[in-house]
């Protein structure tokens, strides 16, 4: 892929089951949502996030060969599944959001989710729209409330979801945005 250094690729898909994104000192990272044009710079850390787990899980699809008996295997189409656990505060302007998203049937979320912060070079990870649901709030009754959100990427009229990389540059650069292909 262009832009991206070799090896990233692998860096981006930690494995079939993901994990929850943490930085160097292990606390959960935030997703970051463009409230704007799908162009704009102004992406915005929605800190009351708990917890982000990005997953990268293929489909596969036989790989008949007549060159042995054994069943072979090719990789097929990748889901982008994201899970966001929230603390479920509806004073909370960001949290009204993304409940009055998950009860929308075409409200979607332009996301940006990395492995480490927005300022920091390097820091890898997936930019796309996504539809979002909202499969679980338990009400314990004791303890804070958090409210669990499961995120699926879409198709809009800007495309579909994109590799993303933080550039170098002071702070963090510009973001380097890659079609994900077949060939990626």
């Amino acid at each position: 892929m262009p832009g991206v250094p070799a090896g990233a690729v692998s860096a981006i898909m930690p494995g079939a089951t993901g994990g929850i994104y943490r930085n160097l000192n292990g606390a959960p990272l935030s997703p970051y949502r463009l409230p704007g044009e799908y162009a704009g710079p102004n992406w915005g850390e929605q800190v009351i996030v708990k917890e982000v787990k990005p997953q990268f899980p293929w489909d596969l699809a036989e790989s008949l060969s007549r060159e042995t008996p054994v069943k072979l295997y090719a990789k097929a189409q990748i889901d982008l599944p994201i899970q966001v656990v929230m603390r479920a505060d509806v004073a909370d302007g960001t949290y009204n959001l993304w409940v009055n998203a998950a009860f929308s049937r075409l409200n979607t979320f332009d996301l940006l989710v990395l492995n480490n912060k927005l300022n920091v070079p390097g820091a890898l990870g997936v930019r796309g729209e996504y539809l979002i649901s909202m499969p679980e709030e338990p009400q314990p009754i004791d303890g804070t409330l958090y409210a669990t959100f499961e995120l699926k990427p879409t198709r809009t009229p800007n495309g579909t979801p994109l590799f993303a990389l933080v550039g170098a540059g002071g702070g963090g650069g510009a973001v380097i945005y890659t079609p994900i292909t077949y060939q990626s």
